[in-house]
């Protein structure tokens, strides 16, 4: 395993996972602590992967800073020089959560989701949402990729900020405010028109052996 400095503490280098843009380290940090470090990969000169990963640091240190039990934590941000860019760029520290809802829900080897848990996810999804929205944040990329669960009971956190914008007061509206009401409306109207992630929640719902049970739960 290779170690890795940030500047502030040592950890060691548990998987490393190279995507288009970014390369994404696993790392185990102090007490066992397990993080996740994202930066730009040093020969990419893309200016849309490097703003979206200013626009995440952003978000978090303006809108999300308090922090919420929904949001991932980020823990550090360190600053450095990049190659292809005169201004420095950001390297992400992140609480380590997952599996994402997609590969829970995808993944055959495991039983299905009992009605119990479905409903907890979405109600955590919802209550994380609308905290987000509380705070004038529009996450803008919101689907089952960046909805992470945390051990056996599936604890929701949301992720990947890189897309969000943050609304003035003069142009937001009430419809930008996501509560649950509203996301269990939009599951009785026109099925086609769903946000990809309300669509899943409703899926979810429907695959239940007491589907109309579970819709009313939320009610």
């Amino acid at each position: 395993m290779a170690s890795h400095s940030n500047g502030q503490s040592k950890a060691t280098v548990l998987e490393t996972f190279i995507s288009e843009f970014y390369i994404v380290q696993k790392v185990q940090v102090v007490n066992d602590v397990v993080e996740v470090l994202k930066e730009l990969k040093p020969d990419e000169k893309n200016d849309a992967a490097y703003k979206r990963l200013k626009n995440e640091h952003d978000i978090y240190t303006i809108r999300l800073k308090g922090g919420n039990d929904r949001i991932v934590r980020m823990s550090r941000v360190n600053m450095y020089k990049h190659e292809h860019y005169d201004q420095q760029a950001y390297r992400l520290e992140m609480e380590f959560v997952g599996p994402t809802l997609e590969e829970r829900l995808n993944d055959k080897r495991q039983p299905a989701l009992e009605d119990s848990e479905k409903k907890k996810i979405i109600l955590e999804i919802a209550e994380g949402l609308q905290y987000i929205h509380s705070k004038r944040v529009v996450h803008a990329d919101i689907n089952t990729s960046n909805i992470l669960l945390r051990g056996n009971k599936y604890d929701v956190k949301i992720k990947g900020f890189g897309f969000s914008r943050i609304k003035t007061s003069s142009s937001a509206k009430d419809s930008d405010v996501c509560n649950l009401g509203m996301v269990i409306e939009k599951m009785y109207q026109d099925k086609t028109q769903m946000p990809p992630l309300i669509k899943k929640c409703y899926d979810m719902c429907q695959k239940s052996e007491s589907a109309g049970n579970l819709v009313r739960a939320f009610k």
